[in-house]
């Protein structure tokens, strides 16, 4: 009991200290309905072939967010796309 306490602790403090050290590169993006956004490329690999290729696909709008945290998103001519995109993928286009 005692050992698991202090293994939990110690989780929480490195939690807590990767936080501190990453908190200019944690960006928590809140994307409202109408907003705007660019989708990161996922098919784009790095390399000297693919130097000019588009790694940010858009701008679309977003629709909605899922339950799951998804984003359904729509072109500028008011076409749905059938995927759905995590977060991570989405930029705010400027």
């Amino acid at each position: 009991q005692h050992v698991q306490v202090m293994v939990l602790k110690s989780q929480w403090q490195a939690v807590k200290q990767m936080e501190k050290d990453n908190a200019h590169k944690i960006i928590n993006f809140n994307f409202t309905p109408g907003t705007l956004v660019l989708v990161k490329n996922s098919c784009f690999h790095k390399g000297l072939t693919n130097k000019t290729k588009p790694r940010y696909l858009g701008p679309m709008v977003v629709i909605r967010c899922t339950k799951g945290g998804l984003y359904i998103l729509g072109e500028l001519d008011g076409t749905l796309s059938k995927l759905r995109f995590a977060a991570f993928h989405l930029m705010p286009y400027l």
